[in-house]
């Protein structure tokens, strides 16, 4: 953080949500991490209280301020690409494999002693990944703002002061 700079109070919940919901479907900017944290309390509160398929629709939501927060840390949104990525690999593996040995190894599977293994250890190794990956996202989101304005817009937490600069 910058001598020039000061931190704005933080956001209540009614603030961070507001903010959150008014820009709901914006990828441009940046968001604050109170934004950021309510709004996914709110996604899983509803994931839990109504459908697993509201929740996957709350998921889909926040999106859009999962890019702005990466954005407001100077991070590009190919990070969100990345888990997109790794989730759509397991589900093709996963059905992959489900449908190799329903419809053509059904007899094989059975005496295979080498099919077992293959089939566990590319789970265990995209599980490894996974968890990297899911480390790796939950620092940059818990990552201070930048104080300075980035490639993605002025900061939402932090003022220019102008009163140090005269001084």
């Amino acid at each position: 953080m910058g001598d020039f700079y000061t931190s704005t109070p933080s956001l209540t919940i009614g603030e961070a949500l507001n903010n959150g919901t008014s820009k709901l479907l914006t990828f441009e900017g940046r968001a604050r991490r109170s934004e950021f944290w309510w709004m996914k309390f709110i996604a899983f509160v509803v994931s839990c209280v109504l459908t697993p398929l509201a929740g996957f629709v709350m998921e889909i939501l926040m999106i859009p301020i999962t890019v702005r927060r990466l954005h407001d840390t100077g991070n590009s949104s190919w990070w969100v690409l990345v888990g997109f990525l790794l989730n759509a690999l397991f589900i093709g593996l996963l059905l992959y494999d489900y449908f190799s040995i329903i419809f053509f190894y059904r007899d094989e599977f059975i005496n295979a002693n080498q099919s077992v293994f293959d089939i566990i250890s590319k789970y265990i190794i995209l599980g490894i990944f996974n968890c990297i990956y899911g480390i790796m996202m939950l620092l940059l989101l818990c990552k201070d703002s930048d104080a300075y304005e980035n490639q993605y817009g002025e900061s939402p937490k932090y003022v220019f002061d102008k009163n140090s600069v005269d001084e």
